[in-house]
């Protein structure tokens, strides 16, 4: 697959800031995909339009064909930071004719992540907040859990959502609970990682 022409599109439908972060997912994305022995392209590509459809709202997406059943108002206003990852599969498909389930997938669960991911939405999902633009105090913690281990690094960033979430009183998706309770279990660091995580929200 090309992903030139995916760059020249995607430029259009997102603002310069948010086309210069998905560049730096979707670059962080190859480099967790080589270290895991996982097909850096599809890596790429999943990394690079994950927030295709961020800039979007219900209407615009009416307007450009996508189904009334994934386009879901009470969903948009109950959740709208997690909306658009929800919506990207199908909007992806129609814009970017990408058909790879593996990457359609990734992209759906980038921002919520969800119980049991596969490589690539692990990938995806901890390459969205560990990548080099994002200033927030957890990063360097969650990259070096990065390349140690997904499954660490998973639930060192579900912990991270569990507590923004709750300390600005949002709805918290039932996938982003699924993914944490899930992570918590798989976790062999639980208490030094809450540890850490806690010391940043103190």
């Amino acid at each position: 697959m090309m992903v030139s022409p995916f760059e020249e599109k995607l430029s259009a439908l997102i603002s310069k800031k948010r086309f210069d972060h998905v560049v730096r997912v979707s670059e962080t994305a190859k480099d967790l995909a080589n270290h895991y022995g996982y097909d850096s392209n599809k890596a790429y590509i999943a990394g690079l339009l994950h927030d295709a459809a961020k800039e979007q709202s219900p209407q615009s997406l009416r307007d450009l064909g996508v189904s009334s059943d994934v386009v879901n108002d009470s969903v948009f206003s109950l959740f709208p930071k997690v909306w658009h990852a929800l919506v990207a599969p199908e909007f992806c498909q129609l814009m970017f004719s990408i058909n790879d389930e593996d990457i359609l997938s990734a992209m759906k669960f980038h921002t919520t992540g969800k119980d049991a991911m596969s490589i690539l939405e692990q990938i995806v999902y901890v390459a969205d907040f560990i990548e080099p633009g994002r200033d927030v105090p957890e990063r360097q913690f969650v990259y070096d859990l990065a390349f140690e281990s997904l499954d660490e690094a998973c639930y060192a960033l579900s912990l991270i959502s569990m507590y923004s979430l709750m300390g600005r009183h949002l709805s918290i998706h039932p996938f982003s609970l699924a993914c944490y309770n899930y992570y918590q279990k798989c976790s062999k660091k639980r208490k030094e990682t809450q540890t850490t995580i806690l010391s940043y929200h103190c």
